[in-house]
């Protein structure tokens, strides 16, 4: 399984010795990843009707890893 540390890849501080760090597992068809991130909101569902395709306000950095985002409860 890859590991992924989110922090480090978009060049902040590796989030690796933080004790609040959580990781994420995601498969992919027949690859799972795991991703460590700083902080999480937990586990969310969110239905398919919901999608936006633009990022707008979304951080340049991100944007080229990104297809879309979800509008729930009146926020992105």
């Amino acid at each position: 399984m890859t590991i992924l540390d989110l922090a480090a890849f978009f060049g902040q501080s590796s989030l690796l010795p933080e004790a609040q760090s959580r990781t994420r597992a995601v498969e992919d068809e027949e690859s799972f990843f795991r991703f460590i991130m700083g902080d999480s909101l937990g586990l969310r569902h969110f239905p398919s009707d919901a999608c936006r395709e633009d990022v707008k306000g979304v951080d340049e950095r991100y944007k080229p890893y990104l297809d879309g985002r979800y509008f729930l409860g009146g926020q992105f």
